[in-house]
């Protein structure tokens, strides 16, 4: 019956020493044989050292203390995947607690022994099966009619957003702290009790640059009227004429689906201008519905400016004001090209996911949603 590995070599060691071999002459023979043990091994074999080794003499090899089962076994791995592989993943407290392991195991079993990597969930719209087939259909439309190669420099967009004071003197929500020592409690971040001074600001962009800010006064409710009236017009009627000379029958212009932007009083307006310079609009029911990620002012422009904003010091709305136009007008007509880039590939994605949500990008000018179509 052939011995384990570790006795053949004990049992050589012994060997050796009964023909009187001292320790460096047992290491010299056990090297030519391709084995290497230093003196204090060779010691606690000859003197039968060991918990093992004396319960072996003794004839109790069966009440040997064997190694502690370790918590990363192959079984214990298979249930954490198993746990883990599901959209509401149990915390690793519970997971520990369950599998009867300590919390840093499971910890090395999902980065390690899975290679698995926590990430954020992306927040989106909740989208039924009717939602899925608009956004299918229509951001595929968007992107044939209105954006498709050379079409994307005529192409105009618009949308509101609140702007508050608090964007401004940001403080980070990190903080890194030296071995020993303890954050300051004036490190601590403060919560307004009140809700935070801000107002509401129309931004827009097209394929040769972006359009001044318009700020809507406080107390003003964005109806139809006030769109049409305050937005619309000064935009349609004033800028765009200038950024397009004698090119304004080609202009097509876009917004998303809000009550005032699809009213019966707004599409009366769009039609009339239509008929009147040319300028085109897309339909009611060609806008794709609840789609941020595919509408630049929501993946790019509002975003781009509460970043910038972080760094300002304005401590007022006259201020704050003040800071968005210097901010706004950094936007070049270089970075509205990209951006009508990146706003193709999005339509393209959205309708090769048949409907769902894409990834939102942090980056969208250095990393490609890559489509097939």
């Amino acid at each position: 019956m052939d011995l384990p590995q570790g006795q053949k070599v004990e049992t050589l060691v012994k060997t050796f020493s009964e023909l009187n071999y001292s320790q460096n002459m047992i290491m010299k023979e056990l090297k030519k044989r391709n084995i290497t043990l230093c003196r204090r091994t060779i010691s606690n074999i000859i003197r039968n050292h060991g918990k093992k080794r004396q319960a072996i003499i003794c004839g109790e090899s069966n009440l040997v203390c064997s190694k502690p089962k370790l918590a990363r076994n192959k079984f214990n791995v298979q249930k954490v995947k198993k746990m883990i592989d599901c959209a509401n993943p149990p915390s690793q407290r519970h997971i520990a607690k369950k599998l009867g392991v300590s919390q840093t195991s499971i910890n090395v079993i999902i980065h390690e022994d899975l290679g698995a990597k926590t990430r954020k969930k992306t927040k989106g719209h909740k989208l039924t099966a009717a939602h899925r087939q608009n956004r299918k259909t229509n951001a595929r439309k968007l992107y044939e009619q209105c954006l498709a190669g050379p079409k994307s420099e005529f192409m105009v967009t618009l949308d509101e957003a609140y702007i508050y004071l608090d964007y401004c003197n940001g403080i980070r929500k990190i903080c890194y702290v030296q071995p020993g020592k303890e954050p300051p409690d004036e490190w601590l971040v403060k919560c307004n009790e009140r809700w935070p001074s801000g107002f509401m600001i129309v931004a827009g962009m097209c394929g040769r640059g972006n359009l001044p800010l318009t700020k809507v006064p406080s107390k003003v409710k964005v109806n139809s009227e006030y769109y049409v009236n305050n937005v619309l017009k000064p935009y349609l009627e004033v800028e765009v004429p200038l950024l397009y000379p004698g090119e304004v029958n080609k202009v097509i212009m876009h917004h998303d689906k809000a009550t005032s932007h699809t009213s019966n009083f707004t599409t009366q307006y769009l039609e009339e201008l239509k008929s009147l310079t040319g300028i085109n609009h897309i339909k009611r029911e060609n806008i794709p519905t609840k789609s941020p990620d595919i509408s630049p002012l929501d993946f790019f422009g509002f975003g781009f400016l509460k970043q910038q904003l972080f760094h300002h010091k304005a401590t007022t709305l006259k201020g704050l004001w003040k800071c968005l136009e210097t901010e706004w007008m950094k936007v070049t007509p270089e970075k509205c090209i990209q951006v009508f880039d990146s706003w193709k590939r999005r339509c393209r994605a959205v309708s090769r996911l048949n409907g769902q949500h894409i990834e939102q990008v942090k980056w969208i000018h250095k990393r490609v949603i890559h489509s097939n179509n």
